[in-house]
């Protein structure tokens, strides 16, 4: 931090998944790390995983997730465009950093208890239901 002047060279500060980057033969982080991150959240049993991940770092663990596992994806609208809802990146991430505070909190166990978190949004069964493992909150405006 601090002044920067005009012809200052900035440097990335994190490492994106997709990014061009060989590393010990791997094309991208996504091909070093491959089942690597399932297998360590799993340990190789049965598990519900709650995914509260960035779409580009679920992409790094849920193909490879065994069959065997359930899955359960949390997303934050907005509002409703077409009758869809609309995640904007910044209150998502914020969202999902207050929905694992309120489980840990809680020491919720059961992924059945999530439609309870009321946390600046509201469960919403009517657009859940249509897209399977997938529970949507929408924003209390």
């Amino acid at each position: 931090y601090g002044c920067v002047r005009p012809f200052d060279a900035v440097e990335p500060y994190r490492l994106e998944m997709g990014a061009k980057l060989a590393v010990d033969g791997a094309r991208d982080l996504y091909a070093f790390w491959g089942p690597d991150i399932a297998r360590a959240i799993c340990a190789g049993q049965a598990t519900t995983l709650v995914n509260l991940a960035s779409v580009e770092d679920a992409k790094a663990v849920l193909p490879h997730m065994s069959a065997d596992s359930t899955v359960v994806t949390c997303i934050f609208g907005e509002e409703l465009r077409a009758g869809k809802p609309v995640q904007r990146a910044t209150a998502s991430k914020i969202a999902r950093g207050s929905m694992v505070r309120w489980m840990a909190e809680r020491g919720i166990e059961d992924a059945a208890d999530l439609v309870r978190f009321d946390v600046g949004y509201r469960y919403a069964p009517e657009l859940s239901a249509t897209v399977g493992s997938t529970l949507v909150f929408m924003a209390n405006k």
